[in-house]
């Protein structure tokens, strides 16, 4: 298993929001992985979901701070709360993936 430091180095972007970040384009990467049956895209896309929890938890995760001078911003595509609501998909597969049509 790729380790996150790795993944980093991998295609791996330095923001975690819905709109443009790690959370936002594994979803369309999940989507699209299970729409396919690509079981190795699905596994590298939830290996980045991991390595951004992992950084939740130990405190090195940007929450928007990069580019929003410092400070966290709670909205919905470039905030918190998006990041929140992605995380929560991994947890409650029935929730709607807002990014894709469907």
């Amino acid at each position: 298993m790729v380790k996150c430091a790795q993944a980093l180095e991998n295609n791996v972007l330095d923001n975690n929001c819905l709109c443009h970040g790690n959370l936002g384009n594994t979803e369309i990467l999940e989507s699209y992985a299970r729409a396919i049956k690509d079981k190795t895209l699905y596994k590298k896309a939830m290996r980045i979901r991991s390595c951004v929890v992992e950084s939740l938890i130990d405190g090195t995760a940007d929450c928007g701070e990069m580019y929003l001078y410092g400070y966290q911003f709670p909205g919905f595509m470039t905030g918190l709360a998006g990041m929140g609501y992605s995380l929560l998909k991994d947890i409650d597969s029935d929730l709607p993936c807002i990014l894709g049509l469907q």
